[in-house]
């Protein structure tokens, strides 16, 4: 996988659970605000188990039909002929290990979480308040 893939990953869940419905808290779609979103005891920063459950939360979100995969049948009618459309078709593409056109929940944890790694600058497991500056 690479990290033009995880980017693509990165930028399209986020967005594409917006339009399904799903009440955002924020409007700002950089990494630095979905870091904030994901810090879920409010202290600033960012931990990497912290980072995980928000991921896990995006699948669920972009899952609008349940059925434990996310998959071209989670587009809505309206936006699946955009090109949110097509960057989820291409990063289900590059995740998707077994071939079967869908992303299951084990194939997105399994995915590198390069976002994460991208802006933890000093490597220790957190995003801290400045890492989180820097990716707005």
């Amino acid at each position: 996988m690479t990290l033009r893939n995880i980017k693509i990953l990165f930028s399209l869940l986020f967005p594409l659970a917006a339009a399904s419905g799903a009440v955002l808290a924020q409007s700002d779609d950089s990494p630095g605000a979905r870091f904030a979103t994901a810090d879920a005891n409010r202290d600033g920063s960012t931990t990497r188990a912290e980072w995980e459950s928000y991921r896990m939360s995006q699948f669920d979100r972009v899952d609008r039909n349940r059925d434990g995969f996310i998959s071209a049948a989670d587009v809505p009618r309206f936006l699946q002929n955009s090109d949110r459309a097509q960057k989820l078709q291409d990063t289900i593409r590059h995740l998707d290990q077994n071939g079967d056109a869908k992303l299951s929940r084990a194939e997105f944890t399994n995915a590198p979480a390069l976002g994460f790694e991208k802006y933890d600058l000093n490597k220790n497991g957190v995003i801290d308040p400045l890492e989180r500056e820097a990716a707005r």
